[in-house]
């Protein structure tokens, strides 16, 4: 695995975004974390991860609301 790839994690339960973000750091890769799809993408936008994960259920913009917005961005269009 290669160190330093960024995972940007998305989910209105803080407890787990918790979980999996100690997971994540504990196996190398740095984290970033929103509480919801809008919040994400702004975070997406300005970060630039290498991967998403992220909820579906969540308010504000839910994440095939964000994952549509990311994959309509030109420079969010290619992040997995």
């Amino acid at each position: 695995m290669m160190a330093d790839k960024k995972v940007l994690v998305v989910d209105d339960e803080i407890h787990i975004v918790h979980v999996v973000a100690i997971k994540l750091r504990s196996n190398g890769f740095e984290v970033i974390t929103a509480s919801n799809g809008s919040e994400a993408f702004e975070s997406a936008c300005s970060q630039k991860p290498d991967i998403v994960v992220t909820d579906l259920q969540m308010p504000v913009m839910d994440g095939i609301e964000f994952v549509t917005k990311l994959r309509d961005t030109e420079s969010t269009k290619d992040i997995p």
